[in-house]
């Protein structure tokens, strides 16, 4: 069984401090609520506050915002009187030019733990150190991050840009240069600079622009071109994107490649295993930088042995291990019961950021209008999102209009029940993260729209991915009773692993009122290269009508599993228009069985797998009260719709909540 989120759920035991329209204890200012006058700070006066334990309530009405609301760094909660179908809303209209909402516990850092001796395998939670001197600083309730030198066996690639001031390598300031500490490996480096760390990471492929000089570099290296490499990445410059690294096979003379600055690279134009820069974690503090790893609380000590509050969800390889230490500031921070809609000309941030916590949650809040991420969640543990709505965003092209997020390291989070609307993606992962469930969610329209405008306004046609994996490495994740349109797991910034993907409905549709072009993004489960080991099991792929439609379209049908217009795309590259196969492995570790699709019409089972059982849940031990009168399990392979009728749809609350109550609506 799956655990996420906070122990016991969101806790309900606050008691009120007071009403941010009567009075503030110990302020002399209060809100007006009246959409006119400033009420920025009012409210953050109250949290200041505020005491532990208490939370900080503000009354149905309409709150102008100039500068972000600050949660100090305790137990401190932020409650609205409702939002979207509650009978009364409470609105924070948001004029100021930085982050809504800021929810930050201020975590301490406390240092680098190293000579790891023994209990990083599967299944262990106690870890052991070489001596008690390693863990004198350790106290129960600290969070340990434990991470490792790269695995090669998982083939994690970066994309990036190579950027010099001068925004390509000028030949003048850079040059190749021999590595003194890699013994083979040659990196472009700044004219008369020094040799920094490279990291023993090797990769199966490369994947690089397609611009002539940048193939000449590989060819001279490699034989063939989709030939195993070994490249590898240095720490403090592949971080800033200024840094191209690659180990040279045999005694390949670096003066047999072409000289830095003539070789054709484009401005921002190549692609390169350059390191991690999307949510890793350093191992020491010049490098290496770690992608993936798994976070925990400690319980307890002993001498050097440290017990911690979950096993460790695989084995690591045992080679550079580091245990980041972290003192935890505020814990059980909440937002909850309200409505935030940005109100700027042109937003350039996130709605509401969540950082440096524990056990907190955002609960019941709908946010309009963001620009980068509507919600987002970094360096987190144990933490809940639950039952919000966010929907439109001003700007949606890459980078932003993301809907709920994970970025950065986050561990055991759990986001369920929330609706995305018209997001680019709406259900986003990128960093080292593990141990997260999403639940019961539900995604419409995934799209590129710009400028805040309804219908899009420069989409391009493509149904988006709303449920995605982005990089660094997240693992052990659970998927379970999500209704959207995509999963999809890229490798733009980093693979992902050991994912489970199951009791969902992944309808590869368009919603309501944006027009796609007709099968442009078809794939409904896709893993690029490098995503591995996967598990696809009771799922619902497609929708009743898919393959009419496309046949009325063009009369080509939909394949089960190909490089377009698929159910499966498997170990292709990241561009959709990639016909060939570039890694095997992800197909050949996937586990799919029990999927209804829309192409065979049927169930398809895993011959090799004889039992046909498949649970309700994974991580809910019966129907929850919160589904109230809908059928459980919500999504039933073996009970696919026939029509696209709304009675006979897998619905979820979130999906009925979108589709049978008053909600934003956009404009013709």
């Amino acid at each position: 069984m799956f655990h996420a989120g906070i122990s016991g759920g969101i806790p309900a035991n606050y008691t009120e401090f007071c009403d941010v329209t009567d009075r503030i204890p110990g302020s002399v200012i209060r809100a007006r609520g009246d959409g006119v006058n400033d009420d920025s700070d009012a409210i953050n006066a109250a949290l200041a506050l505020c005491p532990a334990g208490h939370f900080v309530f503000v009354p149905a009405g309409t709150y102008r915002i100039s500068h972000t609301i600050h949660f100090p760094p305790r137990a401190v909660v932020l409650r609205g009187a409702g939002s979207q179908n509650d009978a009364a809303h409470t609105n924070l209209l948001c004029y100021g030019t930085g982050t809504a909402v800021s929810i930050n516990g201020k975590f301490q850092f406390g240092g680098r733990l190293r000579n790891v001796r023994e209990g990083f395998s599967v299944g262990s939670k106690v870890l052991t150190f070489s001596s008690r001197l390693e863990t004198s600083s350790l106290s129960a309730g600290d969070i340990l991050v434990v991470a490792e030198d790269c695995d090669p066996r998982l083939g994690i690639t970066m994309g990036g840009r190579l950027e010099s001031l001068a925004g390509r390598l000028p030949a003048a300031r850079f040059q190749w240069t021999a590595s003194r500490s890699s013994q083979g490996a040659y990196y472009v480096s700044a004219a008369g600079g020094g040799d920094p760390h490279i990291a023993e990471a090797k990769v199966r492929q490369v994947f690089y622009s397609p611009n002539p000089g940048v193939e000449a570099i590989l060819a001279r290296a490699h034989n063939s071109l989709l030939a195993p490499s070994e490249w590898t990445y240095g720490n403090q410059d592949s971080l800033a994107f200024n840094t191209l690294y690659v180990r040279l096979p045999g005694d390949l003379n670096p003066a047999s490649l072409p000289p830095v600055g003539t070789d054709g690279v484009p401005e921002g134009g190549v692609w390169y295993n350059a390191g991690i820069a999307w949510g890793g974690t350093y191992l020491s503090d010049k490098g290496p930088y770690a992608h993936h790893g798994q976070g925990f609380k400690v319980v307890s000590k002993n001498g050097a042995t440290v017990t911690l509050d979950r096993p460790f969800y695989w084995s690591f390889i045992g080679k550079g291990i580091t245990a980041n230490r972290y003192t935890p500031g505020g814990t059980g921070m909440g937002l909850e019961d309200l409505c935030i809609q940005v109100m700027q000309a042109k937003p350039s941030n996130d709605a509401v950021v969540v950082q440096n916590t524990t056990d907190s949650w955002v609960k019941n809040v709908e946010v309009k209008n963001a620009s980068k991420n509507f919600i987002v969640a970094t360096d987190t543990i144990d933490c809940e999102f639950r039952h919000n709505y966010v929907h439109e965003p001003w700007d949606s092209q890459g980078g932003s209009g993301y809907g709920i997020r994970m970025l950065g390291w986050n561990f055991n989070n759990l986001v369920e029940d929330n609706i995305a609307y018209s997001c680019r993606h709406s259900y986003v992962v990128d960093g080292i993260n593990t141990g997260h469930i999403f639940g019961y969610n539900f995604s419409l329209d995934p799209n590129d729209n710009t400028n805040g405008r309804l219908p899009a306004v420069g989409n391009d046609g493509y149904l988006y991915q709303d449920f995605l994996t982005h990089g660094s490495n997240p693992r052990f994740c659970l998927y379970e009773g999500n209704v959207g349109a995509r999963a999809y797991c890229d490798f733009v910034h980093g693979s992902a692993n050991n994912l489970v993907f199951f009791r969902n409905h992944f309808r590869l549709h368009e919603g309501h009122i944006l027009m796609y072009v007709f099968y442009k993004g078809s794939e409904t489960v896709d893993f690029d290269r490098w995503n591995d080991y996967m598990t696809v099991v009771g799922n619902i792929l497609g929708y009743p009508a898919m393959q009419a439609d496309q046949k009325a379209k063009d009369g080509r049908p939909m394949e089960y599993e190909g490089s377009y217009r698929a159910i499966y795309r498997l170990g292709y590259n990241a561009d959709d228009n990639a016909r060939v196969v570039s890694d095997t492995t992800p197909k050949a570790t996937l586990l799919r069985h029990g999927n209804f699709d829309y192409v065979n019409n049927a169930v398809v089972w895993d011959p090799a797998i004889p039992d046909h059982h498949l649970p309700d849940s994974y991580y809910l031990i019966g129907k929850p009260a919160w589904f109230g009168n809908l059928r459980w399990p919500a999504i039933d392979p073996t009970n696919a719709p026939t029509s696209e009728e709304v009675s006979l749809l897998p619905i979820i609350p979130a999906m009925e909540r979108f589709l049978n109550a008053p909600h934003s609506s956009p404009t013709q």
